[in-house]
């Protein structure tokens, strides 16, 4: 059996720390593939081409609406990226390295590839985090908004308001503050979230825990994350593992409510057994 956590585990998170260090979105994103050099060199060569593709057929192309369609023909037209609406919650969809093999995923993740196509082919693009949906802003503010999940269809504030209405069932009140640039750190915590849910709907809680390992590092102020991994740990017998973050918890964040839980689950574990 695999262990839990693996010295080569534990070099990816290191790779994977440098790299928001460095604000390096793929490289980020293979390390917490754990992805081989030859396969990232692959991945890397397939944004690179259609990069070169668009590139070639810049010439004209002067507004956002216009930059933002010639993504869109490139990407999903020609190169076929697009949303996987079939099995939206295959663990692949929200990994990078099978996206660009496959070139289905998930909204977050199909919009990395506009924003990495983008930057390299000179071209603005921002990641815009709605709630319960990703999308791009190409160009400059205000620019044009785009959902690369839907094949790169242009979208106006209003379509958005009704988007997060729809998803939300109006239980969220629109506010002008979700057509921000989402930073690198927020992005990479909600590729995790969303990674940990699709790998827990797999039945895959190893493949949970090293998710929620990877989101504890990057938000490192925040015990949830922390006691998630323990709980995790727990569930998959690696008990001392857990005892130790417990452990963590409770010296880090001592007034916390997970704290108090953490140290609820030592104080289980000393308990001496009951013979009857």
């Amino acid at each position: 059996m695999k262990e839990l956590w693996s010295r080569e585990d534990e070099r990816d998170l290191s790779e994977f720390l440098e790299a928001v260090r460095l604000d390096d979105l793929v490289g980020a994103l293979f390390s917490i593939e754990g992805t081989p050099s030859a396969a990232r060199r692959s991945g890397k060569a397939v944004l690179d081409a259609a990069a070169q593709a668009v590139r070639q057929r810049m010439a004209g192309t002067r507004s956002s609406f216009q930059k933002a369609r010639l993504l869109a023909r490139v990407l999903s037209e020609e190169l076929g990226f697009s949303g996987d609406a079939d099995d939206y919650y295959d663990p692949r969809n929200a990994l990078l390295g099978p996206l660009l093999e496959r070139r289905r995923g998930m909204p977050i993740l199909l919009s990395v590839v506009w924003m990495e196509v983008g930057r390299r082919a000179g071209i603005p693009v921002a990641g815009i985090g709605l709630p319960g949906h990703f999308i791009v802003r190409v160009g400059s503010p205000p620019g044009t908004l785009a959902d690369p999940f839907a094949g790169g269809v242009p979208l106006t504030i209003d379509d958005c308001r009704r988007k997060v209405k729809a998803l939300a069932g109006g239980r969220v009140p629109w506010r002008a503050e979700y057509l921000r640039q989402m930073e690198l750190p927020a992005l990479l915590e909600r590729v995790l979230r969303n990674l940990s849910g699709c790998r827990g709907r797999a039945g895959d809680e190893a493949g949970r825990f090293r998710a929620v390992t990877f989101l504890s590092a990057l938000r490192p102020d925040e015990p949830e994350n922390l006691l998630s991994r323990a709980e995790l740990a727990e569930e998959l017998g690696v008990r001392g593992l857990a005892r130790e973050v417990w452990a963590e918890i409770v010296e880090r964040f001592p007034e916390s409510t997970q704290a108090q839980a953490a140290s609820e689950k030592m104080a289980e574990e000393d308990e001496p057994p009951v013979f009857h």
